[in-house]
């Protein structure tokens, strides 16, 4: 008999480098998770680069000087008018012992009080230096449609400081129309003091300071006191009248007639009045005709008696 032999299981050879295969698997996964990482930590430096470069640029550009223009003539436009303050800290131009007070609450974003401004302002710089009237400006400044008008106020108040205050305001009225809602950038008020020639580290310092809060925020009030809609306002010897020249005008001229007083012109820039002790020429005592004749005629009659 034939015996059956057992026949063994077979089974299937392993294949060849399966180990293998699953190790370079997990090779490649951790190789692509690093190049990730990688790759966000590149992005992540990149950013914060890019902040830093744009922040650079930035502080750059706006520590860069304004173009800031001063218009012909505006220091002679002043010269030989004293320039003083109220009691409420409003910079005053004229002679403080002047019979009228005009007071304009103006805010330099104003469009309406640029145009009171530049239709006005020569006519009342006449006044002044008539001596009828001293003018006082009260900075106004939450009137208004451009930005920053509020630092082109406090700039404005320390530029007072160093008696530049009507120079200033003309110079941002100026700017008002020319550069628009750009008017009024912090490093062209400053620029704009240094063409004054203003001390520029006190107007600085004053900017800094925020000093001028408190006029400012009180000139808002008074304004808003008077029942006004906005800017600007004017007053005279303290009763709110028309903005137009002709109202102004009759109006000084009638509380001038009123007092009866007679209203003293304020020296011609760099003349001063005559005292009898000075002379024109020479600094010696003035001496007049009669004076002279006065003088000689004691010398004559001397003369004479030795004669005689």
């Amino acid at each position: 008999m034939t015996k059956n032999k057992t026949e063994k299981p077979t089974t299937s050879p392993a294949p060849r480098g399966g180990g293998e295969s699953r190790s370079r698997t997990r090779e490649r996964r951790m190789e692509k998770q690093q190049q990730k990482r990688r790759q966000q930590q590149l992005t992540l430096i990149i950013g914060v680069v890019a902040v830093v470069v744009i922040a650079a640029i930035i502080f750059i550009v706006s520590n860069l000087p304004e173009e800031a223009p001063i218009p012909e003539g505006v220091v002679e436009r002043y010269a030989g008018i004293p320039q003083t303050f109220t009691d409420e800290g409003y910079p005053l131009l004229g002679s403080p012992d002047a019979p009228v007070l005009v007071e304009e609450y103006s805010s330099f974003g104003c469009p309406a009080c640029k145009t009171f401004h530049d239709t006005s302002f020569d006519d009342i710089i006449q006044l002044v230096r008539e001596g009828r009237i001293a003018f006082a400006f009260a900075p106004a400044a939450s009137f208004g449609s451009l930005n920053n008008r509020e630092g082109a106020a406090e700039a404005a108040m320390c530029a007072s400081e160093q008696g530049r205050f009507f120079e200033y305001h003309d110079v941002l009225f100026d700017w008002h129309s020319r550069y628009a809602n750009r008017a009024f950038l912090a490093n062209r008020l400053i620029s704009g003091a240094a063409e004054l020639g203003l001390d520029q580290a006190a107007f600085e310092s004053c900017l800094n300071d925020n000093r001028y809060d408190e006029v400012v925020n009180t000139a808002t009030t008074e304004v808003q006191g008077l029942g006004s809609v906005g800017t600007p306002a004017v007053v005279i010897d303290g009763v709110q009248v028309a903005t137009d020249l002709e109202t102004i005008r009759n109006t000084v001229e009638r509380n001038i007639a009123t007092r009866g007083v007679v209203p003293v012109p304020l020296a011609p820039a760099g003349e001063t009045e005559p005292t009898p002790v000075e002379s024109a020429t020479n600094g010696a005592p003035e001496t007049t005709p009669a004076a002279a004749e006065e003088t000689s005629q004691p010398e004559a009659t001397a003369e004479s008696t030795d004669e005689e």
